[in-house]
């Protein structure tokens, strides 16, 4: 498990040395930028990506394929282990939230971060992360941010993690990132999106 987290750790920094954003001051002009990207990404209530995840926790690494279907606050997310092995679907509906695993084993709650981490040992906020993979902050929450000069997110600084942005592509009418790490004290993500859909 490790050696793979090791191994797509290695292709995301490789793949992501070229074309890293750069810091821009923080003008009212660009504030202004950053304002109007923001509420046009809160129109986008509809998106999905599939990509590469690899997460650390606990002294542990894991590392596979993901897919995220998101339909405004509902979502369809799945992750696989290497060659499929080890998969996770977290699933939100109208009728609550539920994680399934690769054992048929099923489980329902309330709170999407205590199923992950009573289940599986991750300390992801999924709640926030579904903004914070399309590039907004998550607004419910006290954030300290750094921008390009296109008014995009570089640094945020929200609910007590490091979310950076290494670069985006564009999709149809938005720049969505392309690869994102996130850092707590806990624990660390490192997402690259292989291809976005706002269909």
């Amino acid at each position: 498990m490790k050696h793979g987290f090791a191994l797509i750790l290695l292709a995301l920094i490789i793949t992501g040395c070229a074309a890293n954003p750069t810091l821009a001051p923080l003008t009212a002009e660009l504030q202004q930028k950053f304002a109007e990207r923001d509420r046009s990404l809160a129109s986008l209530t509809r998106w999905s990506f599939t990509g590469r995840i690899a997460v650390q926790a606990n002294n542990d690494g894991w590392s596979g394929t993901m897919q995220w279907m998101q339909n405004d606050q509902n979502y369809v997310i799945d992750i696989r282990g290497p060659a499929g092995t080890g998969t996770v679907r977290l699933e939100r509906s109208e009728q609550g939230n539920v994680l399934r695993l690769s054992d048929e084993q099923s489980f329902a709650g309330h709170d999407v971060r205590a199923l992950l981490i009573e289940h599986i040992g991750w300390d992801i906020p999924v709640d926030a992360l579904q903004r914070w993979i399309i590039g907004r902050p998550d607004p419910g929450f006290d954030k300290q941010f750094e921008l390009d000069d296109a008014g995009r997110l570089l640094h945020l600084r929200q609910s007590g993690w490091d979310v950076e942005y290494k670069r985006y592509s564009r999709t149809g009418m938005f720049d969505l990132p392309e690869k994102i790490f996130a850092r707590n004290e806990h624990a660390q993500l490192r997402l690259f999106v292989d291809e976005w859909s706002t269909q």
